[in-house]
């Protein structure tokens, strides 16, 4: 009787040691993949100078009750065209610039014939596309966040300032612009993802302290923010000299493409380590085709 328990418990220990032994490597191998899909290859790992990781080594799936759709069911604009776009797109804002200007040249859609609502729409789509794949919520459009982003947009313009934010508003906010000599913009489509992706890249060598997100990160985490549930959208298209203010060198009209997002609640307005871990989430999702395209 002893030697028969005896037996059994051996047994017993030694399929523990084979699951615990098997178990360990199929995890191994799942890490290695997501390591290799980071794209912040230097901090994927917890470390003590930064204290967290924006990427989990393992990327969970949304849970559609508690996330929202999983990001496996995006619409699927998600697909080879938008992935190639995407990675022409680089991870240089520089580069993004000369990617829509080498696509509209052959698109050539005049600033006066651009569908600015079909690009509001397209830009709402390419933040809830990042958004669930950090695992937080969509963003809904909002009227009183339009308004305010169409009033900065246009002011902004006229004056064909850069980058300069409105002081003193109660929302949160992300500017882009693109100024031009030729008289020519790509498609709504291609010009809401160019601007997304401009804020999205902030987040290349992300860090979570509040002088660093300050100073780099703003975009990024604003338009990941999980608090934020409302966007608005401004545009202002018009013609400016050319040579002055953010126009590009030379001499005539130019054109301006001048892009202004409202959010509400505001992201980043008590920027802490407990604030900007509960709110700029780590990707959490098993898409690798969703990784691999977005994030990589």
């Amino acid at each position: 009787m002893n030697s028969l328990l005896f037996s059994v418990l051996l047994l017993l220990q030694i399929l523990f040691y084979f699951i615990f032994i098997f178990g360990n490597t199929a995890n191994s191998i799942k890490y290695t993949k997501i390591k290799k899909w980071n794209w912040f290859k230097n901090t994927w790992k917890y470390k003590k100078t930064t204290g967290f990781k924006l990427f989990a080594n393992k990327i969970k799936p949304i849970s559609s009750q508690a996330k929202g759709s999983p990001l496996a069911i995006l619409p699927p604009t998600l697909g080879p065209p938008l992935c190639q776009m995407i990675t022409k797109m680089g991870w240089d804002s520089n580069q993004i610039r000369r990617f829509i200007m080498d696509d509209a040249a052959v698109k050539r859609i005049h600033p006066q014939q651009f569908d600015v609502a079909h690009f509001k729409r397209a830009v709402i789509e390419a933040h809830n596309r990042y958004r669930r794949l950090h695992g937080t919520n969509d963003l809904s459009q909002d009227g009183a966040c339009e308004i305010a982003a169409k009033r900065w947009a246009d002011s902004v313009s006229r004056q064909a300032a850069c980058l300069t934010h409105e002081p003193q508003q109660r929302f949160g906010e992300s500017l882009f612009f693109y100024s031009t000599l030729q008289p020519l913009l790509s498609d709504p489509e291609t010009m809401a993802e160019a601007t997304v992706r401009t804020f999205y890249i902030e987040g290349r060598d992300y860090r979570r302290s509040a002088r660093w997100v300050a100073a780099r990160h703003g975009h990024f985490t604003q338009m990941l923010w999980r608090d934020t549930n409302r966007i608005g959208i401004g545009v202002s298209i018009i013609p400016q000299s050319a040579g002055w203010g953010c126009m590009p060198p030379g001499r005539g009209q130019a054109w301006i493409f001048y892009v202004v997002l409202r959010y509400d609640p505001p992201g980043n307005r008590v920027i802490s380590e407990k604030s900007i871990d509960e709110n700029v989430l780590p990707v959490e999702n098993d898409d690798i085709q969703a990784v691999q395209c977005l994030a990589t």
